[in-house]
């Protein structure tokens, strides 16, 4: 807005690792202009409602861009103790936890909120998580001065943590599919799981952008790369899954299991 002044925020670079470092986190004035949460996150702003536009101006944040390959957090967490943390706008981000024997990742995108993430509790147990950009990335970093900037709009803070316990419920999801007895399954219901968020309709069926190997959908459903590649075979030979151009996956129009009808909505001979 015309006269409107700006919010001081702690500006970031794009710039990629250099010798094993992430300067991307680093203030450097005027490296990445102030972005707008409720221009950039229209979801948000939905839930706001009529709020959005006192908000609006309040609501800024500095901004990082991602390219593909590994990614260390630890200066990010740095940044964001204090905060919210960091938010994808845009790409996908998968958090590895790699041990000895044990496999799980997680699967991050739009909307999903990032809190610090050192790596203590995981390497208690034997575990060290990985982070690894799959498509170019963009976060938004709400350190501390975001949180400040905003707590005159409580309903906007609610709606950010939101955003956590929606992340947390998908992890459980996919932590419960994983537990499926055929990997089969496991891999069927988990890319149904995904392409609720990222997939698309066409009159082939549901169009699904994943740019993983067969081992890091291993990682995702538990079971090793042999083991994932015999369960594709049988989908494809069952018509539920088939590749589709690039990194898609095309799924069968009918989900794995039929809807559930919920319990809180009256049946038709109530």
């Amino acid at each position: 807005m015309e006269g409107e002044a700006e919010p001081t925020v702690a500006f970031v670079h794009e710039r990629a690792q250099a010798e094993g470092t992430d300067r991307r986190f680093k203030r450097t004035p005027g490296a990445v202009k102030a972005v707008r949460l409720l221009d950039a996150d229209r979801d948000l702003a939905r839930r706001l409602g009529a709020n959005a536009s006192e908000a609006r101006a309040a609501a800024v944040a500095g901004a990082v861009a991602l390219p593909r390959g590994r990614w260390n957090p630890q200066v990010a967490a740095k940044r964001i103790r204090g905060g919210f943390g960091l938010l994808v706008l845009r790409g996908l981000l998968m958090r590895d936890l790699e041990g000895s024997e044990a496999l799980g990742a997680e699967l991050l995108a739009e909307g999903d909120l990032l809190g610090p993430d050192d790596g203590a509790e995981e390497r208690l147990l034997g575990l060290e998580p990985q982070w690894e950009i799959l498509e170019p990335a963009r976060l938004l970093v709400l350190d501390h001065a975001f949180a400040q900037r905003i707590a005159a709009f409580p309903a906007l803070g609610s709606a950010l943590v939101d955003r956590a316990h929606e992340r947390a419920r998908r992890t459980a999801i996919a932590l419960a599919l994983s537990h499926l007895p055929r990997v089969e399954d496991r891999l069927h219901r988990l890319l149904w799981h995904l392409a609720d968020r990222r997939g698309r309709v066409s009159s082939d069926g549901i169009v699904l952008s994943l740019p993983l190997t067969q081992e890091q959908l291993g990682r995702l459903v538990g079971a090793r790369r042999p083991t994932v590649s015999l369960a594709l075979r049988s989908l494809r030979e069952r018509g539920l899954v088939r590749r589709g151009q690039a990194d898609e996956w095309i799924l069968a129009h009918e989900p794995p299991v039929p809807p559930v009808a919920d319990p809180a909505e009256p049946s038709n001979g109530a």
